[in-house]
């Protein structure tokens, strides 16, 4: 695995972080909540592989991947999806809900592995963890799910990007609000994005050598 700091492009404004770093992205789908999660987790290099967990279908996560991060290798590239439809791509799984936490996570861990020994680097992503707070029946299984990725990929030495939306229906657990602060604790970095008045903004803390205050989106 490398050890080098991991970068992202040049249309999100924050800087390389180290290997091993997870972050919470928290904001409104207004702003462009999807498209920076996108952006963040993109590859930057041969070297790099992504594997995340989308909510809904993996073929329509893939299909946005491209949209807002670009270009991707469909050798290097995987995804667990949350309905039930068949993957169009070999790398592409499927489970039947996003109540089952338990075989996400397996099918995810099986991706990471393929994936992880044909790439350097491995960027994760998942989107949105809202729909799985609200299909849970007990938070502290979505808190162990979290941690469960948070540590693989901290062993790993790559990068793992979560989005929330705390307007999101999070279900009978309470505002999105409150469950994006205790979800939080379980990241190193937390990247808040707002509209701003002249556009998106984001915001870094946990994190050191990154840009202070909110910084436009471009």
């Amino acid at each position: 695995m490398s050890a080098e700091p991991i970068a992202f492009g040049d249309d999100v404004p924050l800087n390389p972080v180290a290997p091993g770093t997870n972050l919470l992205v928290s904001g409104p789908e207004s702003a462009g909540l999807q498209s920076l999660v996108h952006r963040l987790i993109a590859p930057r290099g041969d070297d790099e592989g992504l594997v995340s967990i989308a909510t809904d279908s993996g073929d329509e996560f893939l299909r946005e991947q491209r949209r807002h991060g670009g270009a991707y290798d469909d050798e290097t590239t995987g995804v667990v999806g949350c309905e039930s439809s068949r993957g169009s791509k070999e790398l592409v799984r499927s489970v039947d809900g996003a109540t089952d936490l338990s075989t996400i996570s397996m099918e995810f861990s099986a991706l990471a592995d393929d994936v992880g020994y044909r790439t350097d680097r491995l960027r994760s992503g998942l989107y949105a963890v809202s729909p799985l707070c609200a299909s849970a029946s007990d938070m502290r299984d979505v808190y162990r799910f979290l941690n469960n990725i948070v540590s693989r990929n901290r062993r790993a030495d790559g990068v793992f990007v979560c989005g929330i939306d705390p307007d999101a229906d999070v279900g009978e657990f309470g505002s999105g609000n409150n469950i994006t602060k205790g979800i939080s604790m379980v990241f190193q970095g937390h990247v808040e994005l707002r509209d701003g008045p002249t556009g998106p903004e984001v915001r870094v803390t946990g994190l050191d050598d990154q840009p202070d205050g909110w910084q436009s989106l471009d």
